[in-house]
C-alpha cells in the first residue's frame, strides 16, 4: 500500500482530535490553545531492523473505543513505532458502543470519526480473515473474529482490555497472546523512547499544548504507567514543560 505523506497524515490526525475533543471524548482544548507546531518524526529503523523494532498488533474495539488511548497508539503508529491492525468488524463495534453510550450523538458525526480513523492509518485495515471464525474456538464466540484478524494479519498480539474472554490456552496454537495495551506499547517504547516523545508530543500539541500534568493524569486514568514511566525519562526537560503558552514541540 502507498501510504500518504506524513504531513498528511499529521493533518488528518489534528482533525481527528479536535474532532473528539468537540464531541466531549478527548482532553478538553485550553483556552485561548494556538495551532499546533508539528515537526516530522524522528528517523525510523529501515529494512530489518524496522521489522524487529515496530511493533504489529490486532487492536480490540474497546481500545479504540477510549479516544485518549486511540489518539495515543495512532500517534505512536504514525512515529513508527506500532503497526495496529483492526477490520471493519472491530471499528463498527466500537462505534456502535459510542452510538449505546451517547444516543443524541448524530450519526454522521460518528462516520466522520471513524472516517478519520482511517483515513490517518489506512494500512491498520485487515481483510479476507472471515474463513477462519468458523474454526476457531474461543470463550465468547463474538470474540472469534478479532483471533481471526489477527491470526489474517500475522500479529502476534491482541491489545484489549478483555484479556479474560482470550485464554491463552485458546490462542497459544497459533502464536497469538493477549496482552494490556501499556504491556504492548511500555516495551516498544523504552527501545525507542524518541520515538513515543514524538507521538505524546503530537498528541499533546492536537490536544493544543494541554498542560503536562493533566495529559499525564490522562495517560495514568488508562492504566498506562509504563508508558509515562518512559515518558518521563525521554524528555528533554522535567515533564516537557514549555513557555507559558506555548506548545509542546515534539523532537526534530
Amino acid at each position: 500500500m502507498s501510504l500518504r505523506p506524513i504531513a498528511d497524515r499529521i493533518a488528518t490526525f489534528l482533525d481527528l482530535v479536535a474532532l473528539d475533543q468537540a464531541l466531549g471524548f478527548e482532553v478538553p482544548r485550553p483556552p485561548g490553545a494556538t495551532a499546533p507546531d508539528v515537526g516530522p518524526p524522528p528517523p525510523a529503523e529501515t529494512g530489518a531492523a524496522a521489522e524487529a523494532s515496530a511493533v504489529d498488533v490486532l487492536v480490540d474495539a474497546n481500545i479504540l473505543f477510549a479516544a485518549p488511548m486511540r489518539n495515543l497508539l495512532i500517534a505512536c503508529t504514525l512515529a513508527g513505532l506500532v503497526r495496529p491492525r483492526w477490520s471493519d468488524i472491530i471499528q463498527e463495534e466500537w462505534t456502535r458502543a459510542r452510538r449505546r453510550q451517547e444516543p443524541r450523538l448524530k450519526e454522521e458525526r460518528l462516520a466522520l470519526l471513524r472516517a478519520l480513523v482511517d483515513h490517518t492509518v489506512p494500512e491498520a485495515r485487515v481483510d479476507g480473515f472471515e474463513g477462519r471464525i468458523g474454526d476457531l474456538r474461543l470463550r465468547d464466540r463474538n470474540d472469534r473474529h478479532v483471533l481471526a484478524a489477527a491470526i489474517e494479519a500475522g500479529c502476534p498480539v491482541i491489545a484489549t482490555r478483555n484479556r479474560k474472554d482470550f485464554r491463552p490456552r485458546d490462542l497459544a496454537p497459533f502464536g497469538v497472546h493477549a496482552a494490556d495495551p501499556d504491556e504492548v506499547l511500555g516495551p516498544a517504547a523504552a527501545e525507542r523512547p524518541d520515538l513515543l516523545a514524538w507521538a505524546a508530543g503530537l498528541h499533546r500539541a492536537a490536544l493544543g499544548g494541554v498542560p503536562m500534568a493533566r495529559y499525564v493524569l490522562t495517560l495514568r486514568r488508562e492504566r498506562l504507567h509504563r508508558v509515562v514511566k518512559v515518558l518521563k525519562t525521554a524528555l528533554p526537560t522535567p515533564w516537557g514543560r514549555t513557555r507559558a503558552g506555548e506548545p509542546p514541540r515534539p523532537a526534530p
